[in-house]
């Protein structure tokens, strides 16, 4: 998929169903406004989700901008932002 055609939606899907993985529940109980610190992964979960959607969607996160308060959505967001960079 060339990243002109990634959209927000795509994005929060990859993540969501990759947090899903990693912490072995259902679509529901994945709510895109948790905070990263409240889904019950730990850092080296966080690292190596961090690490897939770099990997997939070909940008490099800088962890700084990261914080445990920053929700799914809004991790979707900045993944957007790099790619239309």
């Amino acid at each position: 998929m060339q990243k002109s055609q990634i959209s927000y939606d795509y994005i929060l899907d990859f993540i969501s169903a990759r947090i899903r993985r990693t912490i072995r529940t259902d679509e529901s109980a994945i709510a895109t406004s948790l905070e990263i610190d409240e889904i019950g992964i730990d850092s080296l979960e966080l690292t190596e989700i961090i690490m897939e959607l770099e990997d997939n969607f070909a940008v490099t996160i800088d962890d700084s901008q990261l914080s445990g308060s920053t929700t799914i959505s809004e991790l979707a967001l900045h993944i957007e932002k790099l790619i239309r960079c």
